[in-house]
């Protein structure tokens, strides 16, 4: 169940990305076709939106996506509760058991 968990939320980021990937995609399709562009007053009014408001809804629809698939949840809270209680777990950096310096040098001004 929890690697499940983990695959499923690994696949909905993966869509999250290609989402991104394939709205950038068209955001810059529609900035290079821009038909704001020409000589014709009545579409300067696209330019404004295709230019500036079309990347801004992509990016702010993609934010909300990613806030949406990493959304705290019990499952996710349990396995980040299970991986912190693991005591087999590799641990990544130094551990420090008291509040000394084991080198001496904090809090000396490197010149």
């Amino acid at each position: 169940r929890n690697m499940s968990d983990r695959a499923s939320l690994l696949t909905q980021s993966q869509v999250v990305v290609g989402a991104a990937a394939v709205g950038a995609l068209a955001t810059l399709a529609l900035q290079l076709a821009d038909p704001g562009l020409s000589a014709d007053v009545g579409s300067w009014g696209l330019h404004g939106l295709i230019s500036d408001g079309l990347g801004q809804c992509v990016f702010a629809s993609v934010l909300a996506a990613a806030m949406l698939v990493w959304w705290p949840s019990e499952s996710k809270q349990r396995e980040s509760a299970s991986a912190a209680a693991c005591p087999e777990c590799q641990r990544i950096g130094a551990a420090m058991d008291s509040g000394e310096d084991p080198e001496g040098d904090l809090g000396r001004a490197s010149v």
